[in-house]
């Protein structure tokens, strides 16, 4: 008898397990859970203590996007905030854009320019180069030529007086000229 009543109370246990569980199971599926609790006196600190985000010009609010007390995530847009000095800066520059741009593609032209004039000063001086080369190899050729011509003449004269230096020392020879002639 004592074993029925040990297999009694084993499946009696086992009921009462099961029902408490579906019990808390149920209950957890209907009943809308809340971290939030209602307090008429007394004062909840929380863990995490409010953050008062302060922004970094002054405005004033256009539009709230949510309430005292609902969650919010990262990222979320909590309020709107219209600042006339922003909205003037924001016209002003939107304003110079354009002016801007053109500044900027004058300068490109400019910048290009300058390539250009490069390049073509860098052509430029190739071809003075070969300019200067070519003037050079015409000098050295007009040198050349003027050395074989002045080594040419200088033989015609040495010839030349070697001929009369002959015909002086035959005529002196023969008594027709004197030494200072």
């Amino acid at each position: 008898m004592q074993n029925y009543n040990e297999i009694f109370f084993i499946k009696f246990l086992f009921r009462l397990l099961t029902a408490f569980f579906i019990l808390i199971v149920t209950c957890a599926i209907t009943f809308n859970i809340n971290d939030a609790v209602p307090f008429t006196v007394g004062e909840i600190i929380a863990e995490n203590p409010q953050i008062d985000y302060k922004a970094p010009f002054e405005g004033i609010p256009y539009k709230v996007f949510v309430e005292e007390g609902k969650a919010v995530k990262a990222g979320d847009t909590l309020i709107i905030l219209i600042n006339e000095q922003l909205r003037k800066d924001y016209e002003s520059s939107k304003s110079t854009l354009p002016s801007l741009k053109k500044i900027d593609t004058t300068i490109a032209e400019l910048i290009k320019s300058a390539h250009q004039k490069i390049d073509n000063l860098k052509r430029e001086r190739q071809l003075n180069s070969q300019v200067f080369a070519s003037q050079k190899m015409k000098s050295l050729d007009e040198l050349k030529s003027a050395i074989q011509k002045n080594e040419l003449s200088a033989d015609k004269l040495f010839l030349v007086a070697q001929s009369r230096l002959k015909i002086d020392s035959s005529l002196f020879v023969q008594n027709v000229i004197s030494k200072l002639d």
